[in-house]
């Protein structure tokens, strides 16, 4: 009702997984249907990787499929293990992108990446379009591709596209930085499963000229499987790892935080290099307090979210202002 109110002519929307399964999308009369990737997540409601795919695909072969729009588009990640098999059998347009696979539709050269964002060349079947963005991330590059290989399967000109990929600025709870004046980068990201994080640390790592510090938990009452995963995906990656209180909801929050242990050990982190503190105020503040010139900080797991559900409490809960409370704390 609002957005008719206000006349708004395009709409973006977040398709879940658990959306699709209950056809709450169906008879949606969609321009485009845009897979980015299929990793561990919500498993506590699919049970399996192929549910979880299966209710993915319904994107594509009943809300696309049944769409009454004509020049539809589907778009799909080339560079991942399901981008192939989730549009097959698809009869409508489809546009493959990848960060660097020249066979693929739409792919980047010329990337530079670095703590001021990416800059590279998109090729597609309309021409160059030139990225500069404040995004950081390989994992943020890919999801360019995606919006550019969208809008130019809904015949947006390169000119365009290249003026909203420029103004388009930091995202909030993704990889969004915390000012501060002791020489180091803190940044606060959504990342919640195990390839999200793998994502973040391993394009943060790269352009790190200190240590690599992590502060992340697993969400109580979901998907278990994937917290000794995240464990491990963190030791393999960080220099130091501070493992802390997510959205503990019914479940013990010690007792999450020693089922992440468990992925940290089988990496073979040393006890030195990692902590346990159940309250995440607590953890984000030692983090920074153990910090040096030139290191990084990743506060990850809530991002944009502004609460913590304890039990059956939510409470307010910030990461980007408790990184800025620590440091006028510590100042």
């Amino acid at each position: 009702f609002e957005m008719k109110q206000s006349a708004v002519q395009h709409v973006v929307v977040e398709a879940s997984s658990h959306a699709l399964d209950k056809k709450r999308l169906d008879y949606s009369n969609i321009d485009c249907a845009v897979f980015t990737n299929l990793t561990q997540d919500h498993l506590d409601y699919h049970k399996d990787m192929d549910s979880y795919f299966q209710a993915k695909k319904r994107l594509f072969s009943n809300v696309l499929a049944g769409s009454c729009k004509d020049n539809k588009v589907a778009v799909s990640n080339y560079d991942d293990p399901y981008g192939k098999k989730i549009v097959e059998g698809i009869d409508d347009n489809t546009l493959f992108y990848s960060i660097d696979n020249p066979t693929a539709d739409i792919y980047a050269k010329d990337i530079h990446i670095s703590t001021d964002g990416i800059n590279a060349i998109a090729v597609t079947p309309a021409g160059e379009v030139e990225i500069n963005s404040e995004l950081l991330g390989r994992h943020n590059l890919s999801n360019i591709l995606a919006s550019i290989a969208c809008a130019i399967g809904s015949g947006v000109s390169a000119e365009i596209i290249a003026k909203g990929i420029a103004n388009l600025k930091n995202v909030p709870g993704r990889l969004q930085r915390v000012s501060n004046s002791k020489g180091i980068n803190i940044f606060i990201d959504y990342a919640h499963t195990p390839d999200a994080l793998r994502n973040v640390l391993g394009s943060v790592k790269s352009l790190c000229q200190g240590r690599l510090i992590v502060v992340f938990g697993c969400g109580g009452d979901r998907d278990k499987e994937k917290r000794a995963i995240m464990g491990t995906v963190a030791a393999d990656i960080a220099d130091i790892v501070i493992v802390t209180s997510d959205n503990p909801r019914s479940e013990d929050p010690e007792k999450i935080i020693l089922d992440i242990e468990k992925g940290i050990k089988q990496a073979g982190l040393d006890q030195h290099e990692y902590s346990m503190i159940t309250d995440r105020y607590e953890a984000i503040l030692k983090s920074i307090l153990i910090s040096e010139e030139n290191d990084t900080i990743i506060v990850a797991g809530k991002g944009h979210e502004d609460y913590q559900i304890i039990g059956d409490r939510k409470n307010h809960f910030d990461d980007k202002k408790a990184c800025e409370k620590a440091l006028e704390e510590i100042a």
